[in-house]
């Protein structure tokens, strides 16, 4: 396999570069678990769950608040080539494969430069550096399948199979409060399969007497890894984990004990969508030092897909829209606060692009408040502001999933059931950056932008501290425990196959 334009028909049909804004330093802030009887977590997840018969992000929304939540303090400094007062370009690519008359394949990866390597803009050809560096921050797959509509004429409809961000580490990504930066071996996931393979190497070493425990499977020893956009909504992030631990009991000769089969079982129903099963990264890994590095050249991209370079697309700034996308650092507030306002929003910008995703989008924006007659929530869609990946299909049943997912899975949930009293205006682009305004209380909105194109670098599921990889995986066990459910109906409960 030479490279992927010469396989199996994949062409690029997109590839545009847009120049970025320069914006406030990002921190990391990871999940951490509280299951405190002073909290009252326990209660409210045997209640909420029907004590483990209905295991779901519906049903956890209103305790998910509680038990999962991103640190208060950041636990360090997420850092990015040349600083975050550098311009650079992000990117949008579109590979098609494997297309037929009847089904397509498409792949749309997402990410940024290290700077804006770019030349000759007054001509009609703009030059790309290529010695610039591209790093992907997403990956999502399509199936798209021809249909016939009700007034005859075709058309494709697309089903997703892979929506996930690319975590990478290395010795320039993540520092701590001291400002020391952290190498790829100190540098942790905190995915639910991340969990399971630490609790697990932790059971066999305790089996065998004890002792000091690191998994290099948490740690990113072994370079860049996918990680799903669910992961970043704790409700569905709880869900999928608490089903896993349930039903690998339920699959184990060991009923009541844990042991290091039931934690095998469990990861391996956690598992993320493989790099080296992805193939246009499977061709990076091998022909490049991707995997190692977190990023590839554009010099070496053209020599992997042959037409990139002819497809390549600068835009140029000047049109209303870029124009509003073009944030200046200081223009909004910092995120190194702790307050309410500041930690209510990073989860906002972690959790709600992942809904938009599944519903086919790329740009949203909308207002909502829970400031209502009925205190419930409502999102009003600000006109025009709706952006998708696949042309000439109706949004209308797409908004309105949006609207039941991130009013029952985000929303319930970052306000505790509607105990707090929030008014929220957010406009996303996937490509671009997120802006979010957040009053709480009746106070004075305050103002925040995050460059959503490179939101991998600040995920919840990061981290640099090894202990939390145990300690998150030692409370969901204890949740899986307490929920006290005998083991064939774990997790599924009456009419619930599923736990989305």
């Amino acid at each position: 396999m030479n490279n992927p334009s010469a396989n199996n028909g994949a062409r690029v049909l997109q590839f545009l570069l847009i120049e970025t804004g320069t914006y406030e330093d990002a921190m990391l802030r990871p999940y951490t678990t509280n299951v405190s009887n002073e909290a009252n977590t326990i209660g409210l997840l045997q209640e909420s769950t029907m004590n483990g018969q209905i295991v779901t992000a519906a049903a956890l929304s209103d305790v998910a608040g509680r038990i999962l939540t991103q640190q208060t303090e950041a636990e360090g400094i997420c850092a990015i080539p040349n600083t975050w007062s550098e311009r650079r370009l992000r990117f949008f690519m579109e590979i098609e494969s494997g297309a037929t008359d009847l089904t397509r394949q498409r792949q749309i990866l997402t990410g940024y430069t290290d700077y804006s390597g770019l030349s000759n803009l007054t001509g009609a050809q703009v030059h790309f550096d290529p010695r610039m560096r591209l790093y992907f921050n997403n990956t999502i797959s399509l199936r798209d399948s021809k249909f016939r509509a009700a007034d005859g004429s075709y058309a494709f409809r697309s089903t997703m199979a892979d929506d996930s961000q690319l975590l990478r580490s290395g010795s320039d990504v993540y520092a701590n409060a001291n400002g020391t930066f952290m190498d790829a071996n100190n540098t942790f996931a905190l995915r639910p399969e991340d969990l399971m393979a630490a609790q697990a190497a932790g059971m066999s070493v305790m089996q065998r007497g004890g002792g000091d425990v690191w998994d290099t499977r948490a740690s990113f020893a072994m370079g860049v890894r996918k990680s799903s956009r669910d992961n970043g909504i704790p409700s569905r992030y709880l869900a999928k984990s608490l089903t896993a631990l349930g039903q690998a009991y339920q699959q184990s000769d060991v009923a009541n004990e844990p042991s290091t089969a039931v934690f095998n079982l469990a990861y391996g129903a956690l598992r993320e969508q493989s790099m080296h099963a992805d193939r246009f990264f499977s061709i990076l890994n091998n022909q490049t030092q991707y995997a190692h590095n977190g990023y590839i050249t554009y010099q070496e991209l053209c020599a992997l897909v042959p037409n990139v370079d002819a497809v390549a697309q600068y835009l140029m700034p000047g049109s209303v829209t870029q124009r509003q996308e073009s944030y200046e650092r200081g223009r909004h507030e910092h995120w190194h606060g702790t307050g309410t306002e500041t930690l209510f929003a990073s989860r906002l910008c972690s959790s709600i692009p992942g809904v938009m995703i599944e519903n086919m989008m790329t740009r949203i924006g909308f207002t909502t408040s829970n400031r209502t007659v009925d205190g419930r929530f409502a999102l009003q869609f600000f006109e025009g502001a709706v952006g998708s990946f696949t042309q000439g299909i109706d949004m209308q049943p797409f908004l309105a999933r949006f609207e039941t997912t991130v009013v029952l899975e985000v929303l319930n949930t970052l306000t505790s059931n509607n105990l707090i009293d929030i008014d929220i205006d957010m406009v996303i682009d996937l490509l671009g950056e997120t802006q979010v305004s957040v009053s709480i209380a009746g106070a004075p909105k305050v103002h925040f932008t995050q460059p959503t194109f490179c939101d991998a670098l600040f995920a919840p599921v990061m981290t640099i501290n090894a202990q939390f990889v145990n300690n998150i995986g030692e409370d969901l066990h204890t949740l899986t425990t307490f929920m006290d459910t005998p083991a064939p109906q774990f997790g599924l409960g009456q009419n619930n196959p599923s736990f989305f």
